[in-house]
């Protein structure tokens, strides 16, 4: 029955999308005018034309996104008689009144969090459902009966957006969910910037979409500290970045850095790593492993060296170079700053021994600059103290048995330490670094330093230095320009490519050390972080202002953590407890999962640790969960066909087969014969976009589907352990579909 009110709410909306569009053609007729004028060859008229319209256009943007079904998505009702319609932003009249609320705005908490125990003055909480800019449903929560104006409709039905949202058809990418947040869900995306919040969430609870509408209302709220180019977002793999990528957009919030956890170190290319090697790497004792790669490079002179300094012998003794490097390890910094102070001795010890006096400066000076750089003496000096990147650190710590042994006898195993053994490479930079070395890299350029501004070229980490002074002058106004704009579409990454200027790494504040810094950071899936993985993310977000989600029963990697204490330990780098800094929530409502499905997968919950509770499930689906046998070696096949089969049931949405990883290969295999069309690469963010898709639970990981056919739980169990089938059997928004082709591994009783 349509709703008495469609028709004057319908008025408002169309008086809502008018008003979009009027401030969009504004914005674009403003931006226009600005990008005709000429600003000169200057830098100065560059920046503050760039500044200007980098602001309009990240303005037009945000504003162009909101041309959708949902701008306005709910009302709210209060007792002195006002109301306040909420949606996706802030819109005013032209008495500069607010015509719509954004959500985020304090003003807009009440649509979330009113209650009929605690009502926060609302009488009446509207929910919209609209489509082509036309309302489709009108539904009202009514939390004060006695104070609704005579003859309003007063029905009870606030769930229809929430259920509506939850049997829409996925799409390979999440959606925002500022419509349907619920109290639970409210109470974590509003809470204070600082401590850090780790939110513990089990399937289906929206962890996911609730750490990321913390970080749009953070940006929100905290304008003058946070911007979005301050913001990264770090999640497990190349495909979940890719699922996730247009919700902070869509709410906008344009110019954050999506990254997996060895793009925090380097964006570059990583390769897999075998379980066996990635596990020893990521353990904390790889730390010392990584101080003694170091400290076996500090080495001095076992025999005599001589030089010849204009014609004249000059002899270096090993007792120099050891009270030389003894002067050195007193000293505070790293070792590559303390190599300036090395290099600087041995030098001077030169001059002396060729019985040239110090207070003759010029001279001195003119030497320096000559033998700085010298063949000779950087042979000398790189002996005794080298100047080292971690990437040519590692590549001889590895490369170089010998080496090998020093840094790891004593605290690897010899079975542990043989499995880091690798090929040298002369040249660093072709070695095809793994996903596990990235926090070993980031580990060794903490403990080595910055690269001394007076080096040789050839010792300069890639993007740390710049070679000329053009070059430093574009880049310094690259950084004045991205911190004038202060995030959005016109990023640093923007601005390098119209003015051809290129940079290491992309987002964040410069460190010192050319690496990056954020001022907050979302985790997500944080329970498959490994140790020296956190201790990365602390020193790239020094500052603590950290929202980190996770679920401790689906942590896959050997190196997962059970408890959220031990996440906490990995992070607290700090002199205060991790407590201080850090406080846990829980989400404890399964909105996505079938409670149909939730039972299937509750005994595989306490197979992992009987001491969970899974969320509670809040949807009943009837039909949502089936089993099947397969004959025996036709597993795979089946759960194709079945998968096929059942998507043609949920109107076009997506469909996956999850299977153990050996079963990858023939599944792929199967589905492009029953299709007849090639298929992306498994780790291809292009696969989202296929109707069905072929997934192992390592990479379902996170992500959601409309059906999910779980292909002989029996061997997912086997190859990957219980917490790879709990996350298997819990993707599903309206129907899994078990097949066996043997007994089913899920206990009973």
């Amino acid at each position: 029955m349509t709703h008495p009110d469609t028709d004057a709410e319908q008025a408002y909306f169309d008086a809502l999308y008018a008003r979009l569009d009027d401030e969009i053609a504004k914005v674009e007729e403003r931006l226009a005018e600005v990008r005709l004028s000429s600003p000169g060859g200057q830098h100065q008229a560059r920046f503050e034309r760039e500044v200007f319209a980098g602001h309009l256009e990240e303005r037009a943007s945000m504003l162009r996104a909101q041309r959708r079904d949902d701008l306005c998505f709910g009302r709210i009702d209060l007792l002195d008689g006002s109301h306040l319609y909420i949606g996706r932003l802030g819109l005013a009249g032209d008495d500069h009144e607010p015509v719509l609320v954004d959500w985020r705005a304090p003003a807009a908490a009440p649509f979330y969090q009113a209650t009929p125990r605690d009502r926060l003055d609302v009488v009446r909480r509207r929910h919209f459902l609209s489509r082509n800019r036309r309302i489709v449903t009108i539904e009202d929560d009514v939390l004060d009966a006695e104070a609704l104006p005579e003859g309003a409709a007063r029905t009870l039905r606030g769930e229809a957006a929430l259920q509506y949202a939850m049997n829409t058809a996925r799409t390979g990418r999440m959606r925002e969910i500022a419509a349907t947040i619920q109290k639970e869900q409210d109470e974590i995306i509003r809470a204070p910037l600082t401590p850090a919040l780790l939110v513990q969430g089990g399937p289906g609870t929206g962890k996911t979409a609730v750490a990321l509408h913390r970080a749009a209302y953070l940006l929100y709220t905290h304008r003058q500290q946070l911007s979005a180019r301050h913001l990264l977002v770090i999640g497990p793999n190349p495909l979940f970045l890719r699922y996730i990528e247009n919700v902070l957009p869509s709410l906008g919030e344009s110019g954050a850095d999506l990254s997996s956890v060895p793009q925090v170190y380097a964006r570059q290319s990583w390769q897999p790593e075998s379980g066996a090697v990635a596990t020893v790497k990521a353990r904390p004792e790889m730390v010392e492993v990584i101080r003694r790669a170091v400290a076996t490079r500090q080495r001095p002179l076992r025999r005599p060296v001589t030089l010849n300094v204009e014609g004249e012998r000059v002899t270096i003794n090993p007792r120099d170079t050891r009270r030389i490097m003894a002067e050195a390890r007193q000293r505070p910094g790293t070792h590559n700053q303390r190599a300036a102070h090395v290099h600087g001795r041995l030098l001077r010890l030169v001059w002396r021994t060729a019985g040239r006096p110090l207070q003759r400066i010029w001279e001195y000076e003119d030497f320096r600059q000559e033998w700085l750089t010298h063949p000779r003496f950087r042979r000398l000096s790189q002996r005794v103290w080298p100047v080292l990147t971690p990437e040519q650190l590692l590549n001889d710590a590895f490369g170089f048995p010998a080496l090998l042994r020093e840094a790891t006898h004593g605290v690897l195993t010899d079975e542990e330490a043989a499995s880091l053994a690798r090929s040298w490479s002369p040249d660093p930079g072709e070695v095809a670094w793994t996903e596990a070395d990235a926090p070993l890299l980031d580990e060794a350029a903490s403990q080595l330093g910055p690269i001394p501004a007076q080096v040789d070229p050839a010792h300069r980490r890639p993007g740390s230095q710049l070679d000329d002074e053009e070059a430093m002058a574009e880049a310094e106004y690259t950084r004045q320009l991205a911190r004038g704009l202060g995030g959005g579409v016109v990023s640093r990454q923007v601005i390098e490519e119209r003015y051809g200027i290129v940079s290491a790494r992309p987002g964040g504040d410069d460190d010192e050390d050319g690496g990056r810094l954020w001022r907050y950071a979302v985790i997500d899936e944080a329970q498959d972080v490994s140790p020296l993985a956190w201790r990365m993310i602390g020193r790239h977000c020094p500052r603590r202002a950290l929202t980190i989600v996770g679920d401790v029963a689906q942590g896959s990697e050997p190196w997962a953590s059970g408890s959220w204490d031990v996440i906490k330990a990995s992070l607290d780098a700090g002199p205060s407890p991790a407590e201080e800094w850090a406080t846990l929530a829980e989400l404890t409502i399964n909105y996505r999962t079938p409670l149909e499905v939730a039972e299937y997968a509750a005994p595989i919950l306490a197979r992992i640790d009987p001491s969970l509770a899974p969320p509670d499930s809040v949807r009943s689906v009837p039909g949502s969960l089936a089993t099947e046998r397969a004959p025996s070696g036709e597993g795979v096949d089946w759960a194709v066909e079945g998968a096929l089969r059942l998507h043609g049931e949920v109107d076009d949405g997506v469909a996956a087969v999850i299977v153990a990883p050996s079963a990858l290969a023939d599944a792929r295999a199967a589905l492009e014969r029953r299709t007849g069309l090639a298929l992306p690469e498994p780790t291809d963010p292009a696969v989202l976009d296929s109707p069905v898709v072929v997934m192992t639970p390592s990479l379902a990981k996170g992500l959601e589907f409309d059906v999910v056919v779980l292909a002989d739980p029996a061997r997912l169990v086997e190859e990957c352990g219980w917490r790879a089938l709990y996350v298997g059997a819990t993707r599903a928004t309206r129907s899994l579909l078990v097949v066996h082709t043997g007994e089913s591994p899920i206990p009973t009783g």
